[in-house]
């Protein structure tokens, strides 16, 4: 099953509206702590550094929390600390890739349709948004 269809499961029986969203919420940040847990990228120190739009971005940690019905991954950029460098509700699972075999159409505000191609890997998403977060 792709990560897209796990999402699509988890909100297939929602309403649209608060509760599809955090159930979407959930799922992608079960998601992308899985993916880090996974994540075969970190050196010794269990710390991975990724260059993303000329920015570096360090992770040293991702951890799914939750509380009553809202659900977040915590992320730390310094393995020293004891506290989350962010908190991301909703984290990505989709990165940008000519390549990839999620195709999402798009029509701009002067009626051009376009189709943007996605790969489904969720550090590399998470590492594109704080490279591309100020």
């Amino acid at each position: 099953m792709s990560l897209r269809d796990r999402v699509n499961e988890a909100v297939k029986d929602k309403r649209p509206g608060p509760e599809r969203a955090k159930a979407a919420s959930r799922v992608r940040s079960e998601i992308l702590a899985e993916s880090w847990e996974q994540f075969q990228g970190k050196g010794r120190d269990g710390v991975a550094r990724f260059s993303s739009r000329g920015r570096d971005v360090v992770i040293a940690r991702i951890e799914y929390g939750e509380e009553g019905d809202n659900a977040w991954v915590d992320v730390w950029s310094d393995p020293r600390s004891v506290k989350p460098s962010l908190r991301i509700v909703n984290p990505p699972i989709l990165v940008p890739d000519p390549q990839g075999d999620v195709r999402v159409t798009v029509t701009r505000p002067d009626g051009r349709v376009s189709v943007i191609r996605y790969r489904e890997d969720p550090v590399a998403a998470i590492v594109d948004a704080l490279g591309g977060s100020q």
